[in-house]
């Protein structure tokens, strides 16, 4: 299980919570590791591995051009769409964030993922239905 969270990048392991049991109150224990990847592989194969990959990208792409003030409203819309839990987003990237300094590093190939574009991920689908 930890080498399936290993190949993951943080952006990826943030969608990958937000698609699972995890509860959103949920409160970090560093003993708590093993719970934390398993959350992980079970969003991730809620999700699918190739949606997976587009809806990190494609939250990335979305808070790269909000940094930069570039965000169109639909942009905007499309974002709540796909995550409509802003509250378990927010906190997903937290634990995953602490999940990756803690607990399971991330592989050269997932960094590599997360400097791809949305474009390289096209033929899969961007909207996740499923949040816990």
């Amino acid at each position: 299980m930890t080498a399936l969270v290993e190949d993951l990048n943080n952006r990826e392991r943030a969608v990958a919570l937000y698609a699972s049991a995890m509860p959103t109150d949920y409160v970090y224990r560093v003993a708590d590791g093993e719970k934390l990847t398993a959350w992980i592989v079970q969003g991730a194969s809620r999700v699918g591995w190739d949606a997976l990959y587009a809806l990190a990208a494609a939250e990335r792409n979305y808070w790269v051009r909000w940094l930069d003030n570039k965000t169109a409203p639909g942009e905007k819309t499309a974002h709540r769409r796909r995550f409509p839990k802003a509250r378990r987003l927010h906190r997903a990237g937290e634990i995953a964030a602490t999940v990756t300094l803690n607990h399971v590093n991330v592989s050269e190939s997932a960094k590599e993922r997360q400097e791809m574009p949305l474009s390289a991920f096209a033929s899969a689908p961007v909207r996740l239905v499923v949040a816990a």
